[in-house]
C-alpha cells in the first residue's frame, strides 16, 4: 500500500494505487483477530479473554466509513444522464449532464462514476458550469487509465486526429439520442453511457463574491474551478437584479500550448463582449521561450479560432514571479 501511494508510481497506475489500497478491508478484519485464542497470556487477571480486543479500537472508523459508502451510491443513484460531449484540444473532454433535485453553486466538485468503465471508482471534477445554466457539466484532462478508457466510451478519438472531434479541434462527438432535437446531426445522436454522479460538494470558490477585488490565477486544466466563478460573473453582469459586491476582476491564466487558449475562448470572447465597464481584465500567458512576442504575432499562430474583439494581454514567458504594492 505504501508503495503504490509513491506519486510517481501512482500517476503510472492509478488502478493499481486504487485496487492496493482498499485491500485495508482485509487488513482490518484480520487486525480483528489481534489476541485471541489466548496465544500470549498476561500475568494477570482474567489472564486471556479468549477474544480479540482490538477491533474495539477501529470498528467506530469503521461504521462511519461504511455509511459514507453507502450514503454515496444512495446520493449516486439520483436519476442522473449525459445530454452532451464535446471534444477540446489538449486531450479535453466536456461532459454535460442534468441531476434531478441538484442545486450548485460556483467552484463545487462532484464524484463521477461511469459504470461501463468501473463499478467501484469514484473520481473526483471540478464543475465548469454556472449555477444559472440548466445543466451541469466537468471539463477532464484525459491522462490516466480511468480518464481516457472514460473519453473513449464518450466516443472522443483524441489519437485519430479526424472528425468534428478530432486533435486540435472542438467539436460534440456526441448527444443524447432521447434529448437531442430534430435538427441534431444524427452521427453525434446516440445512446451515451450511464453515470452515477455524488454532490456536489464545497463551496469555498464562492467567498469571491463577498469582495469588491478578486485576483484569480490558475495554471492549465488547473482552471477549472475559475470557469464556474467566471461564467456566473458573465450571468450576474447581464441579469443585475443578481447582486454582487464585485467591482474588478482579474484573472491570470498560465498554460503551456495554444490549444488551451482555444478551449475558452467562447468565454473569454463573451466575458470581455459583454465587459463594457471594464470590471474584467483577462491576462493569458503561454510559458515557453524568453522571448515576449507581440500579441498580433501570438494570435496569428493561435490560428482560426480568434475572431472579434480580445483586448486583454496575452504574453509568452518563461515564469515570474510578480509582487503587488496596495500602497495607492
Amino acid at each position: 500500500m505504501a508503495l503504490t501511494s509513491i506519486g510517481k508510481r501512482r500517476r503510472a497506475n492509478f488502478e493499481r494505487f486504487w485496487y492496493t489500497h482498499h485491500l485495508f478491508v482485509i487488513f482490518f478484519f484480520f487486525w480483528a483477530f489481534h489476541g485471541a485464542f489466548c496465544m500470549i497470556k498476561p500475568d494477570y487477571p482474567p489472564f486471556c479473554a479468549g477474544i480479540g480486543v482490538f477491533w474495539m479500537y477501529w470498528i467506530y472508523g469503521a461504521v462511519i466509513y461504511l455509511v459514507e459508502r453507502l450514503l454515496r451510491e444512495i446520493r449516486g443513484r439520483h436519476k442522473t444522464y449525459i445530454t452532451k460531449v464535446v471534444q477540446h484540444p489538449s486531450n479535453v473532454v466536456e461532459i454535460q449532464m442534468k441531476k434531478e433535485k441538484t442545486k450548485t453553486r460556483a467552484g463545487q466538485y462532484i464524484f463521477l462514476c461511469c459504470p461501463t468503465v468501473s463499478v467501484w471508482q469514484y473520481h473526483p471534477f471540478t464543475l465548469t458550469s454556472a449555477p444559472e445554466e440548466d445543466y451541469i457539466s466537468v471539463h477532464i484532462r484525459c491522462v490516466g487509465d480511468f480518464t481516457k478508457a472514460l473519453a473513449k466510451t464518450l466516443g472522443c478519438t483524441f489519437d485519430e486526429g479526424k472528425g468534428k472531434g478530432g486533435k486540435g479541434k472542438t467539436g460534440v462527438v456526441g448527444v443524447n439520442n432521447q434529448m437531442a432535437p430534430d435538427d441534431v446531426d444524427p452521427s453525434i445522436r446516440r445512446v451515451l453511457p450511464r453515470i452515477y454522479v455524488d454532490g456536489p460538494f464545497g463551496s469555498a470558490s464562492e467567498d469571491v463574491f463577498k469582495y469588491e477585488v478578486a485576483v484569480l490565477v490558475g495554471a492549465g486544466i488547473g482552471v477549472t474551478p475559475f470557469a464556474s466563478i467566471l461564467k456566473s460573473i458573465w450571468y450576474r453582469m447581464n441579469y443585475p437584479q443578481t447582486k454582487t459586491r464585485l467591482r474588478k476582476v482579474y484573472f491570470f491564466w498560465i498554460c503551456r500550448d495554444f490549444g488551451s487558449f482555444e478551449w475558452f475562448q467562447s468565454l473569454l470572447l463573451a466575458i470581455e463582449a459583454q465587459d463594457t465597464a471594464n470590471h474584467i481584465e483577462i491576462h493569458t500567458n503561454k510559458i515557453q521561450s524568453p522571448a515576449c512576442v507581440p500579441r498580433l504575432t501570438l494570435v496569428d499562430q493561435i490560428g482560426t479560432w480568434y475572431s472579434g474583439r480580445f483586448e486583454s494581454c496575452t504574453h509568452q514567458q518563461k515564469p515570474a514571479c510578480f509582487s503587488a504594492d496596495q500602497s495607492h
